[in-house]
């Protein structure tokens, strides 16, 4: 079957997908953001702060549990909802070597300004009315700045964000900053902020606090595996995730959410604490590898197999990565 003739298939016409469309699916890549219930209460959360102008927002979650895929689906949730509210999206990098620079260059590119030379001052003068521009030119005197990988940020880039946030200020518009940090990290951010006595950054940056979290539970993995059920792919045209991976089982009536309930009791089986939650990007990792195997053996008769399953989720770490949450968590709570 040729890419054009794929492109074209309707769901009975599609066949078993050749390698070099398994390679771009989305569920492989991971262009695509599937909403998790945490990315929903995110995405609830701060679109009410942004509606009510309030500030001082800031999640936190361990590493692995999706934070910055939850900051892209947020950026586009926002833009959606509000077409014309100014949204920028800014990674902290963790700079061996600080510059201060360089600083305010990577922020200047987040902005798309490609202006990187002069003096310090010029580019801080220039980055602050490149954002305040933004947030004029909107018509809602608002500008959103969320920012990932907060742990890595310092004094430095909050006392920025103070400057900015008052040169908005001065044009009468507003900074709102939605921080998205990993855990423990951030917490000695913020502990290091409440040390200084940093009242002015502790109001207007971190007063709030929210957890962002991975997989906790039947029902959130069962959300997830319905959307795998039902999401398309433009290079597939009315093919779903599952069916691209089993058609036949498919057509026969296969559904991944049906079987939630026993794919999670499969990840808490080898689990001490039952309220332990599993980082995103594992689960994932899980479901690809379990889709691959199935792709495998796909026929009409096709049901769900619980060792495949088994199988996928020791192939993709999830109770090591656990473990090494839970022993790290333990070392912190002698220390």
């Amino acid at each position: 079957m040729t890419d054009d003739q794929t492109r074209g298939a309707s769901p009975s016409e599609f066949m078993r997908p050749i390698e070099d469309l398994l390679f771009m699916h989305p569920l492989v890549t991971g262009k695509v953001v599937l909403h998790t219930e945490s990315i929903e209460n995110l995405c609830k959360t701060v679109f009410r702060t942004v509606a009510l102008r309030h500030t001082g927002l800031y999640y936190t979650g361990k590493s692995g549990v999706g934070k910055s895929w939850a900051l892209e689906f947020l950026e586009s949730y926002l833009r959606k909802k509000k077409p014309n509210l100014p949204v920028v999206i800014h990674n902290n990098k963790n700079n061996q070597v600080p510059s201060i620079r360089a600083f305010f260059k990577f922020y200047l590119a987040t902005v798309e300004n490609e202006r990187l030379s002069g003096e310090t001052a010029d580019l801080v003068l220039r980055l602050t009315r490149n954002l305040a521009g933004i947030a004029r030119s909107s018509g809602l005197d608002v500008l959103v700045l969320l920012i990932d990988e907060a742990q890595n940020m310092d004094l430095l880039d909050f006392n920025f964000l103070k400057d900015v946030g008052n040169e908005l200020a001065r044009e009468g518009a507003s900074l709102i900053t939605v921080l998205m940090g990993q855990e423990p990290q951030f917490s000695k951010v913020v502990r290091k902020i409440q040390f200084n006595q940093r009242s002015d950054l502790i109001s207007r940056f971190v007063l709030r606090q929210h957890d962002f979290f991975g997989i906790r539970s039947a029902d959130d993995l069962r959300k997830l595996l319905s959307q795998i059920d039902s999401q398309t792919w433009e290079e597939t045209p009315g093919v779903t995730w599952t069916q691209f991976f089993v058609p036949e089982a498919y057509s026969a009536g296969f559904r991944l959410a049906v079987h939630a309930e026993v794919m999670f009791e499969t990840l808490l089986k080898e689990q001490i604490d039952k309220k332990v939650e599993f980082p995103a990007r594992q689960v994932f990792a899980a479901i690809r590898e379990f889709l691959t195997d199935c792709a495998s053996q796909d026929s009409p008769e096709m049901i769900f197999e619980t060792e495949i399953w088994i199988e996928s989720v020791a192939t993709s770490a999830i109770a090591e990565v656990v473990l090494h949450e839970a022993e790290a968590k333990k070392k912190r709570s002698k220390e």
